[in-house]
């Protein structure tokens, strides 16, 4: 019976001694690979690292980031359903952890965030609003314990961005979960963590981690010139330069960013040149944007890229964008049959939740093609070929336009002075557009409405900027409407902190 005894007590004491979480140089590796989309050689060094001990649960964290990145880039039903299917499993053995480690609840909070962000892809927002709640709430209790752990702090600034830019439609969520959102919260914690920690030996992953956030979010939520000039600087850094140049998830963040701010030829710089051998997981999206890229350049081969992409991926958002853009390369070359052979496949493939894929469908219902040089416009005009572009506005005959082309061709207009600099042409430009513009269901009054907001605030006008961002959150439009508005929000916040 003794013996009995005994042997019951050391299987409940080990059961209950806790596991560790000890990042060892071996697994801070696997983070990085990982990072890289080198997800076969990360999982050998943490499957080499688990055998060695299998008490130390880094492993199964890392585990499931590999997973989480897999669901996010192929939009596989198979990837989701084995994240999720794993994701309690894997919480549980981490609630093992030492509580006295800050890992212990980071690592949850992450798996939660992760699960989060799956559950809004596939619009199950109510599992996303409870899993987002849980991170919060464990991201601030650890912030609280470990005041000094770093990697928390890029998860909660990260949760503020998130939050913080969540639709007017579901404003619901962080109301009843009690939680605090800000983007230009989440943005400054974000770019403090950036500037401190490029060299960072205890968290080599972080300063990647960090830079495609802030990439991402400055780009679709963030863009103001102060923003802006901060992450060129950080990119204008060799380091990070050579590890964006091996890295595709931060070629993905980077070239997307230098895509919009006009800087299409460095985009394709690091598109065309980014590693293609086959120990990086597979990311057509890459693909996709390189058509974009070459396509802002009037370059035929455009095409090439953006098949590549319809073929090959396997998910469901931007292919319609893809099929239009294909189109638009046959516009402007005046192949009339071919641009309707294209813009007819839109209505047959893909989905219609991402903004580009909205404007896709929105096109097929048109019974107007575009205009062409307006089109060429546009298209020069985010590559940042704006003197390119300023030719093809001075050369085009707008007095029979109807009035949705006048609108555009001042708006466009508009941007071309903005950019290269004629900032009192382009405030009269703008003040035009919204005029013409703002009882028409598109965009483009609204972002007269941002943009005069941005200039005004650039110039220190805060109580005209304050204007023209109320302005735009009160226009009735429908393309584009969470990323203008959510801008506009960035604005109101920013001057309301001042």
């Amino acid at each position: 019976m003794k013996k009995v005894i005994l042997i019951v007590f050391f299987v409940v004491f080990n059961q209950c001694q806790a596991a560790d979480f000890n990042m060892t140089k071996e697994y801070n590796h696997a983070y990085m690979e990982l990072l890289r989309l080198r997800f076969e050689n990360a999982s050998h060094i943490i499957n080499k690292e688990k055998l060695s001990d299998q008490s130390n649960l880094p492993y199964v964290y890392l585990q499931s980031y590999i997973d989480f990145l897999k669901v996010l880039i192929s939009e596989e039903k198979s990837e989701q359903d084995n994240f999720v299917n794993k994701k309690q499993s894997r919480i549980k053995s981490l609630m093992t952890v030492d509580h006295k480690s800050p890992w212990y609840l980071y690592s949850q909070a992450q798996i939660n965030l992760q699960s989060s962000v799956i559950f809004v892809k596939s619009s199950d927002y109510l599992k996303a609003a409870i899993d987002i709640k849980k991170a919060y709430q464990q991201f601030v209790t650890n912030s609280r314990l470990f005041p000094d752990f770093i990697p928390n702090r890029a998860g909660l600034g990260l949760l503020h961005v998130l939050i913080g830019s969540i639709p007017d439609s579901y404003k619901w969520i962080p109301g009843i979960f009690n939680m605090e959102g800000d983007i230009n919260r989440g943005l400054f914690e974000l770019n403090n963590i950036l500037s401190e920690n490029i060299d960072d030996d205890d968290f080599p992953f972080l300063f990647n981690e960090c830079l495609f956030i802030t990439s991402f979010v400055t780009y679709n939520l963030a863009g103001n010139e102060s923003n802006i000039m901060m992450l060129l600087d950080v990119l204008n850094d060799q380091r990070v330069e050579r590890e964006i140049s091996k890295n595709p998830l931060l070629i993905y963040a980077v070239a997307s960013f230098y895509t919009h701010q006009g800087l299409n030829d460095k985009a394709l710089m690091l598109l065309t040149n980014r590693p293609l051998d086959n120990s990086y997981y597979n990311f057509y999206y890459l693909d996709y944007l390189t058509g974009i890229a070459k396509l802002n350049k009037l370059d035929k081969d455009a095409r090439t890229y953006l098949l590549r992409y319809i073929v090959h991926f396997k998910g469901r958002n931007f292919i319609k964008a893809a099929y239009q853009r294909i189109a638009w390369s046959y516009l402007i070359e005046n192949n009339i049959s071919e641009y309707k052979n294209y813009i007819s496949r839109i209505k047959l493939f893909g989905s219609e939740e991402m903004e580009a894929d909205k404007e896709a469908m929105s096109e097929t219902r048109s019974a107007n093609l575009p205009n062409p040089e307006l089109l060429k416009a546009r298209l020069l005009f985010d590559g940042g070929y704006y003197a390119k572009a300023s030719e093809i506005m001075k050369e085009t005959k707008k007095d029979k336009f109807p009035i949705q082309e006048l609108v555009e061709y001042t708006y466009r207009y508009a941007r071309i002075q903005h950019k290269s600099g004629n900032l009192s042409k382009a405030k009269a430009l703008y003040h035009d557009a919204y005029k013409q513009g703002r009882d028409l269901p598109n965009y483009f009054a609204a972002n007269s409405m941002l943009n005069l907001g941005n200039i005004y605030e650039q110039e220190g006008n805060n109580q005209q900027a304050l204007v023209c961002y109320r302005i735009c959150l009160q226009l009735d439009f429908k393309e584009y409407r969470n990323s203008i508005q959510q801008k506009a929000k960035a604005g109101l916040n920013r001057l309301s902190r001042q």
